[in-house]
């Protein structure tokens, strides 16, 4: 048993000590770095993000202080239909907030709705040639088919698929922030801690303008968030069986939306497997594999899902244009727009004719910019990415191709209002995004915290911060963009809400 203790807590203590660093990192080339340096969707802000990041500190300590004042003993079920109600007064705002602001935009979003048009209305402004979007990015195909199934739906109804579609993303953003919520109970036992992380969830994306754009970042952000939910609630004397199926499903479904999403599943199994191989709970070698079996076995449906869209779709996918792992690590490596997207890539990329031809192209050319940085320049171009992927509360806001491309006239003052706030021409917006990146540089200062207390971590904390890290290197490795952030934001802001427990903790002799 001590043995077994001290096992578990050596890999949790090393791993803390990893994202320490790589948390620390990100932390300092912003501070020290993102003022004077260029690099690709830099904002614009009132203040310096030096400045900002120190304001974010001071409250952050004071937050610290706030958090871990004694409260009362208050358990789950004394504030579920408060944070319920509370969530469905968030919906009717960010529908408002919806109504008032939404617009059509270009880049792989207007491919998607522009096809959708096309099967929905057949006007017969795209030909079968314009489809190679599909052929290239298969990912987009049953979001896509879906959006196509809703509009089938509610066309005979006279009703606007495009709306609900707005709607549907509200609503899944909404849940996103209820089970981050649970999520943090689950972890930290504290009501107030789980208060704080929906609030700062609320700030940070719930009432973030991404919530009006229908597309993979909104409608993949719940998979993970209530598959991490369903593995921290589960039992571990019991089977969990459906569980595991379901987690699975989860993780799989929000893959062939976003591919991303696969992450936390990933960290979930490799935590699992390390208890198996040191049978840190009993009787667990017969219930894990099978726990692994139905995970494995959760793919059936998904294959069905894809054959149906693809179905749906009617759209005949050119296996041979499809773009693979290979051609987004060599987006990301190129330093014309510091490893984000580049259309010379992209244009690279399609002139081949075959997936084999494209990848010894694409690796070649990885090999070359490898060669070309050198170590020191390397390393270099790794601050610029990470001040990419890291130095934007926005998530990228306004930063892809023919961003607002069809804005509908609105005259009322609340439209002018919000759109003041939310929009790049807004005379407010510099004032939102500096919001924004006060509350982001928050969660980055708070992340810190979740390795200042090793005696109280555990594994769930561990498969948060193995989620975390996969998702931060998956930004490194491949095409870089701070939007990529959005389906995890969820991870971050609980991770975020744990350091603030963690600090409390050790700073203060009391515990609620």
């Amino acid at each position: 048993m001590i043995m077994k203790k001290f096992l578990r807590k050596k890999i949790i203590n090393y791993f803390a000590l990893l994202f320490f660093l790589i948390q620390f990192s990100i932390i300092f080339i912003i501070f020290f770095f993102s003022d004077s340096a260029i690099y690709a969707c830099k904002k614009e802000l009132l203040l310096s993000n030096q400045s900002i990041f120190i304001s974010s500190l001071l409250i952050t300590i004071i937050l610290i202080i706030f958090l871990s004042k004694r409260e009362g003993d208050f358990k789950l079920n004394q504030e579920f239909y408060f944070i319920i109600i509370a969530s469905v007064f968030l919906f009717i705002i960010q529908i408002f907030i919806t109504k008032n602001i939404y617009f059509k935009t270009g880049w792989d979003v207007g491919w998607i709705h522009a096809t959708v048009d096309e099967i929905l209305y057949n006007r017969g402004l795209l030909n079968p040639s314009d489809y190679y979007f599909y052929s290239r990015m298969p990912n987009n195909l049953n979001l896509s088919a879906f959006f196509v199934i809703l509009g089938r739906i509610l066309i005979p109804l006279n009703v606007n698929y495009y709306m609900v579609s707005l709607l549907i993303s509200n609503f899944l953003v909404n849940l996103a922030g209820f089970f981050t919520y649970l999520s943090v109970y689950r972890i930290t036992k504290k009501i107030k801690y789980s208060i704080f992380a929906w609030v700062l969830f609320i700030l940070l994306v719930g009432l973030s303008p991404w919530i009006t754009i229908p597309y993979s970042d909104t409608y993949s952000i719940l998979f993970p968030i209530l598959a991490f939910y369903l593995y921290l609630s589960r039992d571990p004397k019991k089977n969990n069986y459906g569980r595991w199926f379901f987690i699975g499903f989860l993780c799989f479904l929000g893959f062939t939306i976003k591919p991303i999403v696969i992450i936390n599943l990933i960290a979930i199994v490799l935590i699992e497997i390390y208890k198996l191989s040191k049978n840190i709970e009993k009787n667990i070698q017969k219930t894990k594999i099978l726990s692994f079996f139905f995970i494995i076995v959760s793919i059936i449906p998904i294959m069905i899902i894809n054959i149906y869209c693809r179905n749906i779709m009617e759209i005949n996918i050119n296996k041979n244009e499809r773009f693979t792992l290979f051609h987004l690590i060599m987006v990301g490596l190129n330093k014309e727009n510091d490893g984000a997207y580049w259309e010379n890539d992209f244009n690279f990329s399609a002139s081949f004719k075959t997936v084999k031809e494209r990848n010894i192209a694409n690796i070649d050319v990885i090999k070359d910019r490898l060669v070309d940085f050198g170590f020191v320049g390397y390393l270099n171009f790794l601050s610029k990415k990470t001040l990419v992927n890291f130095s934007d509360g926005s998530f990228a806001w306004n930063c892809e191709g023919n961003f607002y491309s069809e804005v509908p006239e609105r005259e009322n003052s609340l439209s002018q209002f919000l759109q003041n706030i939310y929009f790049r021409s807004g005379k407010y917006h510099q004032i939102f995004l500096t919001f924004l990146q006060f509350l982001w540089f928050t969660i980055l200062i708070l992340l810190l915290g979740v390795c200042t207390n090793i005696k109280i971590l555990d594994f769930q904390i561990t498969t948060l911060l193995l989620t975390l890290v996969g998702v931060i290197l998956f930004v490194m490795l491949f095409e870089a963009r701070a939007r990529y952030l959005f389906s995890y934001s969820p991870f971050f802001i609980i991770g975020a809400t744990v350091g603030a427990n963690q600090i409390g903790s050790s700073l203060f002799r009391y515990s609620d």
